[in-house]
């Protein structure tokens, strides 16, 4: 009868996966999220399956409340939404990040046939055309299914694709199974990595297929609430700062007759926007001198593209348009019109920690923000009087903190390409800033992620 029984049940079972081939991916995780051992916020992750409907949708939602243990991050929400049908194939996806200032939101869709990619932030749209998409859930559900029936063995590898939407990019993630731990419930260790962001991320996870624990080493750590109480509580002082994690330490910063030499760590590369900054060697870069004093020139007609409006600078606004012909009034000269704009937004756009990067509009209504939206809404303001400007990110060093911290700032050209800090009230600002990435869409700040932990910093005599 324990035969006829187990035969039922294994006949059942199969009947089962044949009525809904996507059961083995339907999942729902709590895990509470920490930041140096000092809860952050919480990450939901669910797939739910519409058998009726034929629709599979994955979601996930990222939220962070800080509180006032760690400092130099605000209140903010990512949420990730994708739709599958019922052959695996997308059908539509979106991401939203939502803070105190405002939001934005990428989506990848079809529309009359095509795949589009669009960027909303502050109401305003951009869309771009996307050749193709291939992202499908056959891989996640065979490694669901490898989890769920214990057919996993370490150095076991899964390769998928899926399409990063801030970067509007199709990345593929290599799955490697790292350690088996076997018992009543058995658990399993692995290891994602993408082409892309290139960092590791480490996943434990359950043989139901619920995630233990998901961990960027050694920056955030997430663990199911059942085991929350594992985690060690956060010795000595009271609160950190956000930036502290990403910190790169110097005990000084470059003297006026050294060179800033970056050195490579693991697969950094320089990004190609910033290329030509640097002497570049196999494991190394070296900075080159940067513009120190302004002169005012002509600006060619293939730099005009820099004039325009992007989806986080709404240069023809008519709110950015008054206010840059106020600030620029009857002068001529481009850089007393650069350095009168720093100063304007360095006076009155105040120095505040927030967690999402805003746009030029939603600064210049919050009237706060930190050194990114001081950067955007001054590439807004050159913009609207037509000086060409644009966004760097990178690294700043702080004397006070003994450190390089990642910063963004505006460059305008005025002649010659020069760096204008208004979060710091600094025009020129040639000393101590590190470009690693020139982005005017915010579409390729994921590449940020790439270089963490990946460089060092020292210096060489100037030239």
């Amino acid at each position: 009868m324990k035969k006829l029984a187990s035969i039922y049940l294994l006949a059942a079972g199969f009947a089962s996966i044949l009525a809904n081939p996507w059961a083995p991916l339907a999942v729902r995780d709590e895990l509470t999220v920490y930041m140096k051992q000092i809860e952050l916020g919480a990450l939901y992750h669910q797939t739910l399956i519409d058998e009726k409907r034929k629709i599979i949708t994955d979601s996930i939602c990222l939220m962070v409340k800080p509180g006032n243990k760690i400092q130099g991050i605000s209140e903010m929400e990512i949420q990730e939404v994708r739709r599958y049908d019922w052959n695996g194939d997308l059908i539509d996806a979106r991401q939203s990040l939502a803070g105190e200032i405002g939001s934005s939101e990428w989506k990848l869709r079809k529309h009359e046939g095509a795949w589009e990619h669009l960027t909303i932030t502050a109401g305003s749209a951009s869309k771009q055309p996307v050749d193709e998409v291939t992202e499908n859930l056959k891989t996640a559900r065979e490694f669901m299914q490898d989890i769920k029936s214990g057919n996993i063995t370490v150095g076991k590898i899964w390769t998928d694709t899926k399409f990063e939407l801030m970067s509007s990019k199709p990345i593929t993630i290599v799955t490697t199974c790292t350690k088996v731990l076997k018992g009543l419930v058995p658990h399993y260790h692995f290891v994602n990595k993408d082409n892309l962001t290139k960092m590791a991320e480490v996943m434990h996870i359950d043989g139901a297929g619920r995630t233990i624990l998901q961990q960027v080493p050694p920056y955030f750590v997430a663990k199911a609430s059942k085991d929350v109480d594992t985690m060690p509580a956060a010795p000595g002082r009271p609160s950190i700062h956000f930036s502290d994690l990403t910190k790169i330490p110097a005990q000084r910063a470059a003297k006026k007759n050294e060179r800033i030499k970056l050195l490579y760590a693991g697969d950094f590369s320089l990004h190609e926007s910033v290329v030509e900054w640097y002497d570049t060697g196999q494991e190394e870069a070296v900075l080159k001198p940067l513009i120190s004093v302004c002169q005012s020139g002509n600006v060619s007609a293939d730099l005009k593209k820099f004039t325009t409006a992007t989806p986080i600078m709404q240069t023809g606004d008519d709110k950015i348009k008054k206010l840059a012909a106020k600030i620029a009034g009857s002068e001529t000269d481009r850089c007393a019109i650069v350095h009168a704009m720093n100063h304007y937004v360095d006076k009155h756009i105040r120095n505040r920690d927030v967690a999402t990067f805003s746009s030029a509009l939603e600064t210049l209504k919050a009237g706060y923000g930190d050194c990114g939206e001081h950067a955007v809404l001054l590439g807004a303001l050159l913009r609207a009087v037509n000086i060409p400007a644009r966004i760097v990110y990178g690294l700043v060093y702080i004397s006070s903190r003994n450190g390089y911290f990642y910063h963004a700032w505006t460059m305008a050209y005025t002649g010659e390409w020069i760096f204008a800090d208004p979060s710091h009230g600094k025009f020129p600002a040639p000393r101590n800033r590190i470009p690693l990435i020139i982005d005017d869409s915010g579409q390729n700040l994921i590449y940020l992620a790439s270089m963490l932990d990946k460089v060092k910093i020292k210096y060489t005599a100037g030239e």
